[in-house]
């Protein structure tokens, strides 16, 4: 490691060292505060890169359902645990150098790229149930939503979005939409067609599920067992269904595109998304008790 480098990520913590004793001000730790600012750094990048990708009116409720609720659960962990939390010299060297990467000119994949090594270290370092290794979790749950599982469905692609079509076309005439395939394309008898682009993939609400469910169970206090993973199986699986069920409701004409890819529709199915999550991850903790 050079030694400019070396300099810029000490002076980094340096600095976050001094706010962190500003912070101390507030009703939770400065500790806790620098994770809490970090959290919210996060979202904010995510939600300015959805704008200026011109995200779609369901695509900005998933920001809203998902960062959101991720960074609401970090804040009951660090403001309910607050006496629990203490960074040390190294834990904010890690988040330093990680938050460099959120620097002009920002880009989503390094800036989530660093939350991921910063969540991973902190899952590493610290016990397991520990207040700074649930916000870890929780930072690499958001690294995998925003940059990782976007990394990942570009070499599954091809095949998942082939596999989307063929159950489409093929559920299709057994609910009552009579579409045929041709390629990738759904066609309906009158000749419109639609075909499913990456964003429009059950993949991405999928990795959605799994920051919601994780959010959740940080919320709920509880740990991860096999309810859990079952729950979030369930909802996996439901999502799937109403993603090729939404897409065949796109089929019969513009209009229908219209309404559930970019009206009200859209509005309607993020909010039967998270209670695909919700349902299934509550159900598995009312179980426990």
């Amino acid at each position: 490691m050079g030694r400019a480098e070396q300099a810029m990520r000490d002076s980094s913590a340096q600095g976050l060292i001094a706010w962190k004793e500003r912070l101390t001000l507030l009703s939770i730790s400065g500790d806790a505060a620098i994770l809490l600012l970090y959290s919210a750094a996060l979202c904010v990048i995510a939600g300015v890169e959805r704008y200026l990708g011109g995200a779609s009116l369901d695509g900005l409720v998933d920001f809203n359902a998902g960062e959101i609720l991720a960074l609401y659960a970090i804040y009951s962990v660090v403001t309910a645990k607050t006496a629990l939390i203490t960074l040390s010299r190294a834990d904010l060297a890690v988040i330093a150098a990680c938050a460099l990467l959120m620097l002009p000119p920002v880009s989503q994949h390094f800036a989530f790229f660093g939350a991921g090594v910063a969540g991973l270290y902190l899952v590493l370092r610290h016990p397991r149930k520990a207040p700074l290794s649930q916000v870890g979790w929780l930072w690499l749950a958001i690294s995998f939503y925003e940059s990782f599982s976007q990394l990942l469905f570009k070499f599954i692609s091809a095949t998942w979005i082939q596999g989307e079509v063929h159950f489409a076309a093929w559920i299709g005439p057994l609910l009552g939409f009579p579409i045929t395939r041709d390629g990738i394309r759904l066609v309906s008898p009158d000749g419109w067609f639609i075909y499913i682009l990456e964003s429009c993939s059950a993949f991405s609400n999928i990795s959605l599920a799994i920051l919601l469910w994780l959010s959740l169970l940080t919320l709920a206090g509880a740990e991860i067992h096999r309810r859990q993973l079952v729950a979030l199986g369930v909802a996996a699986v439901s999502i799937f269904l109403l993603n090729a069920l939404r897409i065949l409701l796109m089929t019969p004409s513009q209009p229908a595109w219209y309404f559930w890819h970019e009206g009200t529709g859209a509005l309607i199915f993020s909010a039967v998304t998270f209670l695909a999550v919700a349902l299934p991850t509550a159900l598995s903790l009312r179980s426990r008790a």
